[in-house]
């Protein structure tokens, strides 16, 4: 029997808004940007007999 480990990823939504610095002030604009990034979830396994 032979065991077989692959990754299982999740596809996570990644919003990032811009910032500006007048001074001493910071305040946010109303720019985003999306992207979309896959992160490591947990290990799957099946089994097969060779």
């Amino acid at each position: 029997m032979q065991i077989i480990f692959r990754p299982v990823m999740q596809k996570i939504k990644v919003e990032q808004r811009q910032w500006v610095r007048v001074g001493n002030q910071t305040s946010k604009t109303n720019k985003t940007a999306t992207a979309y990034v896959y992160k490591f979830s947990h290990w799957d396994y099946s089994q097969r007999n060779v």
